[in-house]
């Protein structure tokens, strides 16, 4: 069903092991080099390791959309729809077929950095691996649904560009919500029961759940996000996690229901 040149597989494979190998290394040469520059030594401790999944994070959450959407664009380009009715593919295994690749890069990006953080933090020490852990998978979570959002996008918008500014533009809102969000909380009396559904939904929060940081009360973040001055607790990073995960599973079974959409010309 799927049409690739001779040799094709084997350089893709290539690339892959190649991305995989600089990312490691740009990951473990970053996080050792974070330490020393914060701390001063080369005994491993907490800051660069907050540092690393925040400047991580961000790649993540928007590029993986970009991916699946940049795969999706070519298959629309090269399967008909005659094509997917004769192979008798139903629109879940189709969709599992077609976003593979994208959610191998995924769990890439994911896990790297974490492997990165325990490899440095065996060698010197400091930071638990039970927060390194926590930390890879809400960073798995989220990249599972910006990679639905994406693929939802690609599905439903008529073109590339199209799905990449909607899937770009959601991210941005979300990630922002805290920010936009915020002063309502702030001028409504009594608003502590909208403060934890307003963090449920950021990304950014499931993160420094996991890994027990306190975001909204760092500077300048707790000069222009009023949130940070009210007195709250950050939901778990379970909650985040299992929010995520059934908010991907509502967006991939609604793509895999539009599947065909990508067969039309």
């Amino acid at each position: 069903m799927f049409k690739h040149k001779p040799g094709s597989r084997k350089s893709q494979t290539l690339r892959m092991l190649l991305f995989v190998i600089g990312y490691f290394a740009v990951c473990l040469g970053g996080t050792l080099g974070l330490n020393i520059h914060l701390t001063g030594n080369t005994s491993f401790e907490y800051e660069p390791f907050v540092y690393l999944f925040f400047t991580v994070a961000p790649l993540i959450i928007f590029l993986v959309p970009l991916l699946v959407i940049y795969k999706i664009s070519r298959e629309k380009r090269g399967i008909t729809l005659a094509q997917l009715l004769s192979a008798g593919t139903g629109g879940i295994g189709l969709a599992v077929r077609i976003v593979r690749v994208p959610a191998t890069i995924t769990l890439i990006l994911c896990l790297v950095p974490g492997l990165s953080a325990f490899i440095i933090s065996r060698i010197f020490g400091g930071v638990p691996a039970a927060g390194i852990l926590r930390a890879s998978l809400i960073m798995i979570i989220i990249g599972i649904f910006v990679l639905c959002l994406g693929f939802l996008c690609s599905i439903y918008c008529k073109n590339a560009y199209s799905a990449a500014g909607c899937a770009l533009l959601v991210i941005v809102l979300i990630c922002l919500e805290p920010l936009w969000f915020g002063p309502v909380i702030y001028a409504t009396p009594n608003a502590s029961y909208l403060i934890q559904p307003s963090l449920l939904i950021n990304p950014f929060v499931g993160l420094a759940s996991a890994i027990d940081f306190d975001l909204f009360r760092t500077s300048p973040l707790y000069q222009i996000c009023p949130i940070g001055q009210r007195k709250f607790e950050y939901p778990a990073y379970t909650s985040v996690g299992l929010f995520y995960l059934l908010v991907s599973l509502v967006l991939f079974w609604r793509s895999a229901a539009g599947i065909r959409k990508t067969a039309e010309p």
